[in-house]
């Protein structure tokens, strides 16, 4: 019997009934599967990938089997135009957003380079999420509470500097990947210093090592050979798309947390890296995200 994300979660006793929610890269793997168990339990679901064709078909299954509202919005994550652009049509779709899950990103290898000259993996898994957060803040600043999830890795840990000029040599590898990891939670953490007292939370999540992500295949080692295998044989530490889903899902709080910016190590809260909670090394990241993206940033932060 195919898995599910409720088989490892219990979303039922998630509150997201009607809850306006938007999940980048949402047209395959664990967002797509994230996607379709919250649309499940009556949410608002809006479709965020580059396949127009999948992101359509499942906006139509949400509207006609689930009665629930849905959109796709088309956006290549390594153009900041793009997601400046994209942020424009997704706060004329919509009045306010309750949860926005920062789910796109992948793991790339080589030469290759998104906006400003800035190495892609940087762009597509962090400068993008960070660019399109602090666009659709006024979203998230109307309702009572609202919440922002971010995906990481706990390949964050093995990255012990933080040095941005690396993000500018365009060279995609393992370090690349790790790095825009780390800057996820640094950056979850940053924004809940600056949203203090605010109703908008922020969290990360390592989903775990996904079977059948498209992750494994580009992993230099062993990996490289035995991706093509985990959907046949299970694995010690390799979770399927369901299992990853799940994590997502677990992440969104069923009632308001004594504090923000918790790091998921699948489903267990811990600390991330002493490195991602300096605050001084959060503050040179948040202070070239902004520089990089050249956003002006809302009222509500300084």
């Amino acid at each position: 019997m195919t898995e599910k994300p409720c088989d490892y979660t219990n979303i039922q006793s998630h509150k997201v009934h009607n809850k306006n929610i938007l999940i980048t890269g949402s047209t395959q793997g664990i967002g797509e599967q994230a996607a379709i168990s919250l649309a499940k339990q009556g949410a608002n679901v809006y479709i965020h990938g580059r396949n127009e064709n999948k992101g359509r078909e499942l906006v139509n299954t949400f509207q006609k089997e689930f009665g629930t509202k849905s959109k796709f919005f088309q956006c290549d994550l390594s153009s900041l135009p793009e997601v400046r652009a994209t942020s424009e049509l997704i706060k004329e779709e919509l009045d306010h957003l309750d949860i926005l899950i920062h789910n796109a990103g992948g793991y790339f290898r080589g030469k290759k380079f998104g906006s400003n000259n800035i190495e892609y993996t940087f762009t597509v898994n962090y400068l993008s999420g960070f660019l399109l957060t602090m666009k659709l803040m006024p979203l998230l600043n109307k309702n009572d509470l609202s919440q922002i999830i971010l995906s990481s890795s706990s390949a964050h840990k093995s990255i012990d500097k933080l040095d941005l000029n690396s993000v500018e040599t365009r060279k995609n590898k393992w370090e690349s990947y790790a790095r825009s990891k780390l800057a996820n939670i640094m950056f979850s953490i940053s924004l809940a210093r600056e949203l203090d007292d605010k109703n908008i939370l922020t969290s990360t999540v390592h989903p775990g090592l996904i079977i059948d992500s498209g992750l494994l295949k580009h992993i230099p080692g062993p990996f490289n050979t035995i991706g093509s295998y985990t959907t046949k044989i299970p694995l010690p530490g390799i979770a399927t798309k369901a299992e990853g889903a799940a994590t997502l899902i677990n992440a969104i709080y069923k009632n308001r947390p004594e504090y923000s910016s918790i790091y998921y190590n699948e489903f267990v809260p811990e600390r991330p890296s002493n490195l991602a909670q300096n605050t001084t090394k959060q503050d040179e990241l948040w202070e070239y995200s902004i520089n990089s993206t050249n956003v002006t940033l809302p009222r509500n932060i300084r």
